[in-house]
């Protein structure tokens, strides 16, 4: 694995990575153009494209088949007015780790449609199982944009530190100006902060396997509660602290009423799989199972015993 040469002026630090996306967003569309976007995806892609007048086009992610790419539908919905393709790898809100085959896929599409690659790369380090491949690792010649930031793996929410990374920046030298100018008309990403980048990427990092030997825990007492509730069904998350649970109950359309119903009953909330986009005629909800195992066993519980009530099979 090989990454490409970066430099520092390949970089620009902002207030989290979120706003890394909006300015590189900002500074690559026209109103009307298009990027396409995961589906299940993080809610503020969608919001940034009406933001700025753009078409954002949801690409299914596959979840027969671990939630990964279906190359052909993505090269199917582009179009001449398509500037980009986005993903978040890991993913929110499915857990999923995309594998070499399928990011090959993608960047040859990329490669052959004239396409930026945006790659959201900030639950890298949130593995299990799988090993994360950085999207720029795998080709020279497509123009990648990778994103990330401390407030995860680092546990530095609420901070706002983040960036963008210029991959092959040669190959987007318009771009990469422009997202610049834009940086410096916002006069800098929050100064204190930013002495925590080096310390966290250079610095020990014992915390991380130790994180996460609970995270998988958390995640396999997770997959075995949803798993044996009748009507809903799983898959395992590979990475972060995200699932999204697939409820497969008698009478069940709308999974937004679905949490509704759930949380005035028990108290308990989930995010209903609607808000982040899913396949039509499919309900979902997203777990995030971070809280430690009594609280976690006793949501389950508590949801168990609702769809076991309400919905007996």
């Amino acid at each position: 694995m090989r990454l490409p040469r970066i430099t520092p002026s390949d970089v620009v630090v902002t207030s989290g990575a979120s706003e890394a996306l909006e300015l590189a967003l900002t500074a690559l569309l026209e109103p009307g153009e298009r990027v396409l976007l995961p589906c299940p995806g993080y809610p503020l892609y969608s919001a940034l494209m009406a933001k700025l007048s753009a078409q954002g086009v949801p690409y299914s992610l596959d979840e027969e088949n671990g939630w990964s790419l279906d190359l052909e539908e993505i090269d199917s919905l582009c179009t001449p007015g398509t500037r980009a393709i986005l993903l978040c790898n890991p993913n929110n809100p499915t857990g999923a780790v995309l594998g070499r085959e399928a990011l090959e896929g993608l960047l040859e599409i990329a490669r052959r449609r004239g396409l930026v690659v945006l790659s959201d790369e900030i639950y890298d380090k949130l593995l299990y199982d799988k090993a994360h491949i950085p999207t720029a690792s795998l080709a020279t010649d497509v123009p990648i944009i990778t994103f990330g930031g401390l407030s995860k793996a680092y546990l530095a929410c609420g901070w706002r530190v983040g960036w963008l990374v210029f991959c092959n920046s040669h190959l987007m030298p318009e771009l990469r100006s422009a997202v610049l100018r834009l940086a410096d008309a916002r006069l800098c990403g929050p100064a204190p902060q930013q002495y925590a980048i080096a310390p966290a990427l250079q610095g020990p990092q014992e915390h991380i396997p130790e994180m996460m030997k609970r995270m998988r825990s958390r995640r396999d007492l997770m997959v075995r509660r949803i798993n044996a509730i009748p009507g809903l069904s799983v898959v395992e998350p590979a990475a972060a602290f995200y699932a999204m649970p697939r409820i497969q109950l008698p009478g069940v359309t709308d999974d937004e009423q679905f949490v509704l119903s759930l949380l005035r009953e028990t108290g308990v909330l989930f995010v209903h799989g609607s808000g982040f986009g899913q396949k039509a005629g499919t309900a979902h909800f997203r777990v995030v199972f971070l809280p430690q195992e009594d609280v976690l066993t006793t949501a389950f519980d508590r949801l168990e015993a609702f769809v076991r009530e309400r919905y007996p099979l």
